[in-house]
């Protein structure tokens, strides 16, 4: 399972020690990192014929190898919800180029 135990919480602060979240996973191979992005539209909310403005809420998800953060006693790969890990690794920039307004919730409600 990707569930997090205490005993991969005390590896990561270990490994988070020395680990520089300003620095790409493939930085020190001068390669850029390879993302998967998936995009899964939940609904759209409000739409402005006049202001060609609309609402959407949706899910992306990320997936990529940081192996900066490798240790053989964790296999799969770990879900980040915690907000306090997500913050101190490195995560790729999100941008969607002609966004008038985007809010990132970590928190998904109904």
């Amino acid at each position: 399972s990707n569930k997090v135990t205490t005993a991969h919480l005390r590896i990561l602060d270990s490994l988070l020690r020395n680990y520089d979240r300003r620095a790409t996973p493939t930085n020190h191979k001068n390669e850029p990192t390879n993302v998967t992005c998936e995009l899964y539209i939940r609904s759209f909310g409000s739409i402005n014929p006049t202001t060609m403005d609309y609402q959407v809420d949706l899910y992306l998800r990320q997936e990529w190898e940081d192996e900066r953060l490798r240790h053989p006693d964790i296999t799969n790969p770990l879900d980040l919800n915690d907000p306090n890990l997500v913050k101190a690794i490195w995560k790729p920039e999100v941008y969607f180029p002609n966004a008038k307004l985007a809010e990132f919730q970590f928190v998904t409600v109904p």
